[in-house]
């Protein structure tokens, strides 16, 4: 079949706007928000954060679902006043998916649970809420969505600042980027899991498999509406394949009890080193982490969020002022 002239220029046209999607802009936004967040699951690593330079930040601090109850619990914030709640139905070692499918199956329950956590957060002096619902199924989405609006609903009531969603990487099936974005201001992606307990070891996040995961999201919405997460923590992978989350503190402590020193990858900027038991460790320092950000303002991002800020290098908080402007 052949097209005429007016259609061939728009299938050209078309093509040419969704390539120009996929690369991103390149353009460094003039100032950018730093937030910065607890990692679920992780044991104390020691914190380099003092209050003095908390205050210079947006704090976040969880707002877990309760697995029975459905009503949330709190943790006490470790350096208040906090800016930000993260809601998530993380408990114990995991994400609780079920939550999210019952409460989606239960409006009454769902308004409950959705006024109860916007009256808390907003009690903390919180300004924003993100939502943090992993190891959703494609079947979920009505309760995903409906999850998220209703939160947001409240949140707006009673909060004056964003409401987001973190979305895990790559995962477009699940949370595929039009259905969530019509219900969430905000979509968080979570730039790191390249490599993750279930993976060999290597770098959570490399530079360009972070921008395959801002492109991913970036072709549907643009990036006006994309906050990114980066790591400050890193993995200690056994020789058995299982690993654990460890901070920059852990790793300087388990490779100064073995005399070895911690070597840069170049390809990644990450920080490696493997013991002579088998381990091995992956972990970011100050200049992964700042090239990380280099990478995701490059692409016209402007609100970053820094996960593990418990133990992370000390060095960061130093560099963090001249890189956010």
């Amino acid at each position: 079949m052949s097209l005429g002239k007016g259609n061939a220029l728009l299938l050209v046209a078309t093509l040419a706007a969704a390539h120009g999607c996929a690369r991103l802009p390149k353009q460094n936004p003039s100032v950018i928000s730093i937030w910065l967040a607890p990692v679920h699951g992780a044991p104390g690593g020691g914190s380099f954060l003092s209050a003095e330079t908390a205050a210079q930040f947006e704090i976040g601090e969880t707002i877990s679902i309760d697995t029975i109850t459905f009503r949330p619990a709190t943790l006490r914030p470790q350096y208040p006043p906090t800016r930000f709640a993260v809601v998530t139905t993380f408990q114990g070692s995991r994400y609780h998916p079920e939550t999210i499918r019952a409460l989606g199956e239960d409006t009454t329950a769902l308004a409950s649970v959705a006024g109860a956590i916007a009256r808390e957060a907003n009690n903390r002096g919180d300004h924003s809420v993100l939502m943090d619902f992993q190891g959703l199924s494609q079947s979920d989405l009505t309760s995903l969505v409906t999850m998220i609006r209703a939160l947001s609903d409240s949140a707006r009531r009673q909060i004056p600042g964003i409401r987001g969603i973190i979305l895990p990487p790559g995962d477009t099936v699940a949370y595929p980027t039009r259905p969530i974005s019509a219900v969430a201001p905000i979509l968080v992606l979570r730039l790191y899991g390249e490599h993750r307990p279930g993976t060999g070891p290597g770098a959570l996040a490399s530079p360009e498999w972070i921008n395959r995961q801002l492109g991913l999201r970036a072709v549907d919405i643009g990036v006006n509406r994309l906050m990114a997460e980066l790591p400050l923590f890193g993995y200690q992978w056994q020789r058995d394949g299982t690993a654990r989350i460890v901070s920059f503190a852990d790793a300087m402590r388990i490779v100064s009890a073995e005399t070895l020193t911690l070597r840069r990858d170049q390809p990644s900027g990450f920080l490696t080193a493997t013991g002579r038991d088998g381990w091995t460790i992956w972990v970011p320092d100050a200049q992964s982490v700042e090239r990380m950000i280099r990478v995701v303002t490059r692409a016209g991002i402007s609100r970053v969020m820094l996960t593990g800020m418990d133990g992370a290098d000390p060095d960061i908080w130093a560099r963090l002022p001249a890189i956010r402007r």
